[in-house]
């Protein structure tokens, strides 16, 4: 059985990518938490190590993308985290039609 790490999104339909260090990468499927937060899950199957380096890619049209580094910390089959689970795409500038 696949453990589940939630995240969420701003917007909450941002393409999501986990890149884990093993080699595992999966995409973000939407998802509700149990306390009903809206955001996206990845599947997370039992032979990914625990306490690795991973990347969370997040892309959205009109958004500036981010990638963030970290370490998914595994608990439990119900619990895992990264340091950090909050992530605020910003708007892209307009482009300057004289700049072109």
């Amino acid at each position: 059985m696949a453990r589940r790490l939630m995240i969420y999104t701003s917007p909450t339909d941002a393409r999501c990518q986990l890149q884990h260090d093993s080699g595992y990468t999966v995409d973000g499927i939407p998802d509700t938490d149990i306390q009903g937060r809206i955001g996206q899950s990845f599947k997370v199957p039992e032979y990914v190590p625990n306490n690795w380096g991973c990347r969370v890619v997040l892309t959205s049209p009109g958004k500036v993308s981010i990638m963030q580094r970290g370490r998914l910390v595994i608990i439990d089959d119900q619990t895992m985290y990264l340091y950090t689970d909050d992530f605020i795409m910003q708007t892209k500038p307009p482009v300057c039609a004289a700049c072109a």
